[in-house]
């Protein structure tokens, strides 16, 4: 059996939280798609961008109580309802501060 395993791997151990966290990873893909970066796997910059802005709005939509997303689609709200309480978390600890 084969795996494929896809992200930043050794890339991003190191460096501190600008280069590793989720804001950091985020913005390089979307750089690495407006740069055609993935063209040499053959997919297609407007495609990804559509992809990439969907996956992001829908986010935005849950995390605003607007959530369109099929209930039968379990995993998927536990994921974001678990990201919802981190984001409320990280929000409380910068009022704090």
């Amino acid at each position: 059996m084969r795996y494929l395993v896809l992200g930043n791997g050794i890339d991003i151990q190191y460096g501190g939280l600008d280069l590793i966290g989720n804001e950091a990873i985020l913005k390089r893909v979307y750089e690495n798609i407006n740069s055609d970066k993935y063209k040499i796997l053959g997919w297609d910059k407007e495609i990804l961008l559509n992809c990439f802005n969907g996956a992001y709005r829908t986010i935005c939509d849950f995390l605003e109580g607007n959530s369109v997303i099929d209930p039968s689609y379990l995993f998927l709200h536990m994921d974001l309802e678990r990201l919802k309480k981190v984001i409320q978390a990280y929000r409380r600890d910068i009022l704090l501060d």
